[in-house]
C-alpha cells in the first residue's frame, strides 16, 4: 500500500512539477480545453472560472435556440485576444467539443 502511494506521489510530481504537485479538480476534458486555448500556465482560479464558463456555454446550447451557437462564435471572433485558441478555434467551438459534443452540428 505504501509503495503504491509513493509511486502515485512521484508520478504526480513528475507530471506537474514540484510546485504543481497539489492536485486540482480538473478532468482530462478540462486539461484538453486548457491546451487548446493556451491556458495551461494560468492560475487554478482562472482555470476553474474557465471551466464554469464552458459548462455555461453548454447550458445555453441546451436550450436549442437556433443561432445561439453562431452568436457565441461571432462574439469569440470579435475578441480574438481572449477567445481564440490553437489554430484559430474559438472558445465556443472548444467548449462544444470538450463539454457538449452533442451540439457540434448545431447551427
Amino acid at each position: 500500500m505504501f509503495r503504491k502511494a509513493v509511486v502515485v506521489v512521484t508520478a504526480s510530481v513528475a507530471m506537474m512539477g514540484v510546485g504543481g504537485a497539489v492536485a486540482n479538480a480538473f478532468t482530462v476534458q478540462d486539461e484538453i480545453k486548457f491546451f487548446l486555448m493556451h491556458d495551461q500556465q494560468q492560475t487554478p482560479d482562472y482555470k476553474a472560472l474557465d471551466v464554469e464558463i464552458g459548462h455555461a456555454t453548454c447550458e445555453i446550447l441546451d436550450f436549442g435556440v437556433p443561432g445561439d451557437k453562431a452568436d457565441l462564435m461571432a462574439f469569440d471572433r470579435a475578441h480574438p485576444n481572449t477567445a481564440t485558441g490553437l489554430l484559430g478555434v474559438t472558445e465556443t467551438e472548444v467548449d462544444t467539443l470538450v463539454y457538449c459534443p452533442q451540439h457540434i452540428l448545431a447551427p
